[in-house]
């Protein structure tokens, strides 16, 4: 049998709830504070009378004129309490969401206040609900026990219109966006693992479909001992995301003095090397990644950086060059 709580929690509990209250600032009766903090008035009678002591701050209590009707607020400006961690990933979540998968910031009642915590990637992609709502299907799949295997929809430029994969889970990537990543079916070891851009799958409601497990038998590979975070751990992606064909360089950039000590302790690629030269700049390298993945990476550092190296990557990096 489940214990009920004790009154110190009870207690802990209203004091929570009417601090959190008063310190927003916005006078209220006794009626709603008690309300708000799931307490009688006369306990918030009880607790504003020693709220110095109690809270930290005075309270203010004005009458409503021609009413019996008082109305209490915190006096001066106190210190908010601190946001516990579960309500500041919360918020934290909320807003990668509507970051990732609105193209336009939901517009806000009149009179709302804005969300104290923006959540701003530069150049991270911004995808439909349909997208949202396939990543969805395929994290559910990814989670089936016993493990099942889907039929995947993609759009015929991406390849080959269905494949079968067994689903591991998703990463999302700093510059490739959302991944969606599995195994192919036939697969007989882990490194055969297929990285694929949400944005090449089809958004369909039946993009993602279970498959019979009469028709797919066991996987030939422990799923469980894949793990994403090493299949896609740092900015370029050690293994290839389709399409297949795309165009590789090996990178080879110099940073300028200036940026060259913050520059030292990145890391961009398994593969990647850096000197530091007697006249204070980093010389980086790295490779092989994808062309326009690594021309946009160089150019977000503007003039602090100097593509050296594979000629097709220093014409791509001019193309889209800015100053910040």
């Amino acid at each position: 049998m489940r214990r009920g709580k004790t009154g110190r929690a009870v207690s802990a509990a209203i004091h929570s709830r009417l601090r959190d209250a008063l310190v927003q600032g916005e006078p209220r009766t006794y009626a709603q504070l008690a309300e708000h903090a799931g307490c009688t008035i006369r306990s918030v009678r009880n607790y504003l009378a020693r709220s110095k002591e109690i809270f930290g701050f005075a309270v203010e209590q004005t009458r409503v004129p021609g009413t019996h009707s008082v109305l209490v607020r915190a006096a001066g400006s106190p210190v908010a309490k601190p946001r516990s961690q579960s309500t500041f990933m919360s918020d934290l979540g909320a807003g990668l969401r509507e970051r990732l998968f609105h193209a336009e910031p939901a517009k806000r009642a009149r009179g709302d206040r804005a969300a104290p915590l923006v959540v701003s990637f530069r150049g991270i992609p911004s995808y439909g609900p349909d997208h949202e709502a396939v990543l969805e299907s395929w994290l559910a799949a990814s989670c089936q026990l016993p493990r099942t295997a889907v039929r995947l929809r993609r759009f015929a430029q991406a390849g080959a219109p269905e494949i079968m994969l067994w689903p591991l889970g998703a990463v999302l990537h700093n510059i490739d966006g959302l991944l969606l990543v599995g195994l192919p079916l036939e697969a007989d070891h882990a490194e055969a693992v297929r990285i694929i851009n949400l944005e090449n799958v089809s958004t369909e409601p039946d993009a993602v479909t279970l498959v019979d497990r009469r028709e797919t038998g066991e996987p030939a590979v422990d799923l469980n001992a894949i793990e994403l975070s090493e299949i896609v751990d740092l900015p370029f992606c050690a293994r290839s995301v389709e399409p297949d064909d795309r165009t590789e360089v090996h990178v080879h950039v110099r940073f300028e003095a200036g940026v060259a000590e913050r520059m030292r302790s990145r890391v961009w690629h398994r593969s990647q090397s850096a000197v530091l030269r007697t006249d204070g700049s980093l010389d980086v390298k790295f490779g092989p990644v994808d062309l326009n993945a690594a021309a946009a990476w160089a150019s977000s550092f503007g003039r602090a950086v100097r593509v050296l190296g594979d000629k097709k990557l220093r014409k791509a990096v001019k193309k889209r060059s800015f100053s910040p």
